[in-house]
């Protein structure tokens, strides 16, 4: 908890049985900004999670165009490999957006 980055500082009661107490500090215009960063270098990671799913099914539909598949006809693989761009450009566009609207709520005083 001390780790996160979040100024958290738990402290640990010994009236109470050692109960586990964290005060949470109140959220200041730095923290904001450096929580909404987070969530851009986050959003970044999955949007490279996504872009490398799509190389590897990219990659299976090149070998169904190259005819190295079989049961896979050339017409199939070409409309499959489109299907999974639009499907790619569909998930990032969701993606953006809503992030784009975590960090305005997370701005938002």
């Amino acid at each position: 908890v001390r780790d996160s980055g979040l100024n958290f500082n738990p402290r640990i009661e010994e009236g109470d049985g050692g109960v586990v107490v964290v005060p949470i500090p109140k959220v200041s215009m730095e923290t904001r900004k450096t929580l909404a960063r987070q969530l851009g270098k986050a959003a970044e990671a999955s949007r490279q999670r996504v872009r490398r799913i799509r190389r590897a099914a990219q990659d299976v539909v090149k070998k169904g165009k190259d005819g190295k598949l079989e049961g896979v006809s050339k017409d199939d693989a070409f409309r499959v490999g489109k299907d999974i761009d639009s499907v790619t450009e569909e998930v990032v566009t969701l993606l953006n957006r809503k992030v784009e609207e975590k960090q305005d709520s997370v701005m938002a005083v």
